[in-house]
């Protein structure tokens, strides 16, 4: 399965599994140049090859100050009183992080033995 970011003309390949960190700091993965935008701004976690989700902030606790919105929608911490940790992305979805937009694609489509759906939580897969 292979999954990529398209910013601008450029298309980013994500890992098979692990983290892709995106924001300002020189150590991110995808380094993007806005003031506005935290020095990690958000975290992609692709799990077993298929399912990749995003959080919002540097993956463990501390948020993006502007946030991070999915299709215009900002991603919320909070799901009720539960806390989110993260949300599952679909094949074309719209990323903004400041005033960068990307697209999340997914080359080909996964088979689920469960429906997923975009309230799915999980832990950060560090490795």
């Amino acid at each position: 399965m292979n999954h990529y970011l398209q910013i601008k003309n450029n298309q980013i390949a994500l890992p098979e599994n692990g983290i892709f960190l995106i924001g300002r700091d020189d150590d991110c993965d995808l380094v993007l140049s806005d003031n506005r935008i935290s020095r990690i701004h958000a975290c992609i976690n692709v799990v077993n090859e298929c399912e990749v989700y995003i959080i919002d902030g540097d993956c463990i606790n501390r948020p993006s100050r502007l946030g991070v919105f999915i299709n215009n929608v900002k991603l919320s911490l909070f799901s009720g009183s539960e806390l989110k940790k993260s949300t599952l992305l679909k094949d074309k979805d719209k990323i903004k992080i400041g005033n960068d937009v990307l697209s999340y694609n997914a080359v080909t489509a996964c088979n689920f033995t469960s429906a997923s759906s975009e309230d799915d939580t999980i832990t950060p897969n560090y490795g």
